[in-house]
């Protein structure tokens, strides 16, 4: 089906919820398999914070349907911006995992490695981990592709109103 002017909203906004529970969900499971793994239950809050912003995200979602039928949704993109796609996105899934993991592979030194990520530094040694780790900023493209295409919509309709 092509989107039109009636379909093209429900399904941004389908696509963005998706797109967000996934990284959710993977950020969960990478962050509760880290508490196990390390033996450090402190790690396993990020799973409160998983559903706190989940909260907030789908609160944000609701008010901008309800509010109006063709409104921007700019404090959704705005939280899901900052939270999904910079800090869960680039900096813990980018920066964290996927530049700690190929610098690792391309022979960086531990020393370099540790100056580079002082936060917690450890040496990667779990696969699953590190892949979820790694998932977070996969996840994070999509979110950032699905926020796009809701702002994108908004332009349309302001042109069309023109």
């Amino acid at each position: 089906m092509t989107p039109n002017k009636h379909t093209a909203r429900p399904m941004a906004v389908t696509v963005t919820a998706t797109t967000i529970a996934i990284e959710s969900v993977i950020t969960g499971v990478h962050h509760l398999y880290g508490a196990i793994l390390e033996a450090d239950l402190f790690g396993a809050h990020v799973v409160l914070v998983v559903l706190f912003a989940g909260l907030v995200t789908a609160l944000l979602l609701r008010r901008h349907l309800r509010r109006t039928r063709d409104g921007a949704p700019w404090g959704f993109i705005a939280f899901a911006s900052l939270f999904y796609v910079g800090w869960w996105g680039l900096f813990e899934g980018a920066y964290n995992h996927t530049a700690k993991q190929v610098l690792h592979l391309v022979g960086a030194s531990e020393e370099s490695l540790r100056r580079l990520f002082p936060v917690k530094f450890e040496v990667p040694r779990d696969a699953f981990f590190e892949a979820t780790g790694m998932l977070t900023f996969v996840a994070s493209l999509g979110v950032a592709w699905s926020l796009w295409g809701m702002a994108r919509y908004r332009e349309h309709l302001c042109r069309q109103a023109t």
